[in-house]
């Protein structure tokens, strides 16, 4: 994600964390805007759905402690080849 310093000052002045600009570009609803924009919105029906997947993400991941998992990624393209339980 790309981020202009203007959007990065009105992020701190306004208490947004950068980190929020990730899930509103997943799950926002958008909306055409004068000038070719686009504006993006997230409401209480996509913030619950947020929730819902990160609470499940987070019982995966409780479920993980006593594994470690890994993948194997190629080089030229990241492109993830295979996963895998790591036991031990």
């Amino acid at each position: 994600m790309n981020i202009t310093a203007h959007a990065a000052k009105r992020c701190k002045q306004r208490g947004i964390p950068e980190y929020l600009l990730d899930a509103l570009l997943e799950s926002g609803t958008t909306e055409s805007k004068p000038g070719n924009a686009t504006l993006l919105k997230i409401g209480k029906k996509e913030i619950d759905w947020i929730i819902h997947d990160l609470k499940a993400m987070i019982q995966q991941l409780d479920r993980l402690k006593r594994t470690k998992i890994g993948a194997v990624m190629a080089d030229a393209d990241r492109a993830i080849l295979t996963t895998y339980k790591i036991y031990g």
